[in-house]
């Protein structure tokens, strides 16, 4: 659930997307998913290309390692 301080954004950014829709909630609300769908690929294909260590940050940890080793 939303916390308070976030709801007027929220409530303005509905009043937005239904007015780029001119007043239909239909077509809000379907923007609204396509532009949710899309953000979830982009992020899967970000996730798939990242490394499994660097997104963890292992691979920041193993160079800082490794300039120790060579000092």
């Amino acid at each position: 659930m939303p916390q308070p301080a976030l709801i007027p954004e929220i409530e303005y950014e509905i009043e937005q997307a239904l007015a780029i829709c001119d007043g239909d909630a239909i077509a809000a609300l379907r923007a609204t998913f396509i532009a949710n769908a899309f953000l979830e690929a982009r992020l899967e294909q970000l996730s798939a290309s990242a490394s499994t260590g660097f997104a963890r940050g292992a691979v920041k940890r193993a160079t800082k390692v490794m300039r120790r080793k060579e000092n």
